[in-house]
């Protein structure tokens, strides 16, 4: 586990091969070597799925997700669908893991 020293989080990163977000509509992102894809699970219970060094691509505070988050697992493949009590919205992201596990640390 890599360990960042400012603040004591901890984190576990996987590689992903894509990533997609459903909102209106879906807009697709594909790891390359240049700019690959992570998700990251935080010591402060956070998901994090980034492109590249600097791109966030989603962030989500993982407190109570049982209530207004839900998952389908398919293979390599996961489906979220994320309720927002706010505006009772719903929106959805998609990602699949690198075939190899990529598991970083």
């Amino acid at each position: 586990l890599h360990k960042d020293r400012r603040m004591d989080l901890s984190v576990r990163s996987w590689k992903l091969e894509r990533f997609a977000s459903h909102v209106k509509d879906w807009r697709h992102f594909i790891a390359t070597p240049a700019q690959p894809i992570t998700i990251s699970i935080l010591n402060d219970h956070k998901l994090l799925i980034a492109q590249g060094t600097t791109r966030i691509l989603e962030s989500l505070t993982l407190w109570e997700a049982s209530t207004w988050i839900k998952g389908v697992r398919k293979k390599s493949a996961v489906l979220l669908v994320i309720k927002s009590n706010m505006n009772d919205s719903t929106r959805k992201i998609r990602f699949q893991f690198l075939a190899d596990g990529g598991m970083t640390s």
